[in-house]
């Protein structure tokens, strides 16, 4: 399994910093083959980072928390072609046969 943290400095910035940011993002998953990614600085609301990531990678599901203010905005992101989450004892059990505790 492999794990990214990535620092986003606003996803929900301009149009034009924003396409070159999903590029490099998209580009850094596809050569890394991440399965699990945690997002800091996002700086939007998490419903709308959330619709955009996951469109922007299909199979991808992402949790967040929203921004406050001009600062923060978390999202944990998974693959779930290669994870599978379920709730057992306050963590996550992965599709093999490992667990996450959050």
């Amino acid at each position: 399994m492999k794990l990214l943290s990535y620092n986003f400095h606003g996803l929900a910035s301009p149009e034009n910093k924003k396409k070159k940011q999903q590029l490099a993002f998209r580009r850094l998953l596809s050569i890394e083959r991440v399965d699990v990614i945690f997002l800091q600085e996002t700086l939007g609301l998490a419903e709308t980072i959330s619709h955009l990531l996951e469109s922007m990678l299909p199979g991808w599901h992402f949790h967040a928390l929203d921004v406050h203010e001009r600062s923060g905005g978390i999202m944990m992101g998974y693959n779930s072609r290669t994870i599978k989450l379920c709730n057992i004892c306050g963590g996550i059990e992965l599709s093999r046969g490992k667990h996450l505790f959050i």
